[in-house]
Parts: C-alpha cells; sequence; structure tokens
C-alpha cells in the first residue's frame, strides 16, 4: 500500500475502481435472490452477436488499459512532452486512474451481458479479466518516484544546456 501523501489519491481511486468491478457480481447475486422470474425471462435474439462483440471490446480494453500504463510511464513518454515534476504527478494519476477505469469497463461489460444472458458464469469471467488487469497496473510508490526522478533530472539537464 501506498504510504505517500501525493500517491494515496491515487491509490483511493484505483481501489475504489477495482471494488466497484467485484459489486458487480454481489448485485448479480441480489438480482437472483430477490426476482424469481428473473431467470425465465427469455434470452435477447441477438445476444451471441452481443457477446462476441463485447468479448472483443475487452480485449481492446485490456490492451489499451496494459499500454497506456507502459507507453505513459514505464516507456518514460512522460519525459518528452512533460518537464516538471507538477506535471509528473499529474500524468501518474491520470495514467493510473484511466488504465483502471479501462480494465474496469471490463467488468461493465460482463454485468451488462448478466442482465441480458441469466448467465452469472460470464460476469465472474469478465469481472476476473477486469481484477486481473487492474492488479498489473495497481499503483506503485518506487515507479512514481522513478517518474519524478527522471523529470528532475531532465529539468536539470536542461538548465544546465543553456
Amino acid at each position: 500500500m501506498l504510504k505517500n501523501k501525493e500517491t494515496s489519491v491515487t491509490f483511493i481511486l484505483w481501489f475504489a475502481l477495482l471494488i466497484s468491478s467485484l459489486m458487480y457480481i454481489l448485485i448479480d447475486y441480489l438480482i437472483m435472490n430477490k426476482n424469481s422470474n428473473f431467470a425465465s425471462q427469455p434470452i435477447p435474439e441477438n445476444y451471441k452477436i452481443i457477446l462476441m462483440i463485447f468479448s472483443f471490446m475487452s480485449l481492446l480494453m485490456g490492451i489499451f488499459s496494459i499500454s497506456a500504463r507502459k507507453l505513459f510511464v514505464k516507456e518514460k513518454f512522460y519525459t518528452k512532452y512533460f518537464k516538471d515534476v507538477k506535471s509528473a504527478k499529474k500524468i501518474y494519476f491520470i495514467t493510473i486512474i484511466l488504465s483502471s477505469a479501462l480494465a474496469e469497463t471490463i467488468a461493465t461489460f460482463g454485468f451488462i451481458l448478466f442482465i441480458m444472458g441469466k448467465n452469472i458464469k460470464i460476469q465472474i469471467a469478465f469481472t476476473f479479466v477486469s481484477i486481473i488487469i487492474m492488479l498489473v497496473n495497481k499503483p506503485s510508490l518506487q515507479e512514481y518516484k522513478n517518474l519524478k526522478k527522471d523529470i528532475e533530472e531532465n529539468e536539470n539537464n536542461q538548465e544546465n544546456s543553456f
């Protein structure tokens, strides 16, 4: 867990998105137990097409989520466009939230598919993938410190070059 004041908000928002993915399964359970007619309602004719579309979109969201983190933080994209430490904080915060929101979208797709198809196994699978991606993209204090250090060094190098 992060113990740094600068990054604690990032961790809290990441954790909230992680928990919200799990909440979909709880909501599914409540729907199934409270609504006895739920399972007997017909499944839409185009369910298989929607399942394929959401599966493909989930794959894209997973790729975008991991790629955003890799591009902005691990590949040092930020040193080219962001020149100060304040920007480092912003880009780290935005990258973590963007990556987590994209991953949480996968669980949302699973929830929609559950409502349409009455199959909780699909919801669990989509939520599991969402959580795995979020854990891969978990905020790291060391990563933030490295990002901050790189930008400070970049600032110093630019000052010394004049």
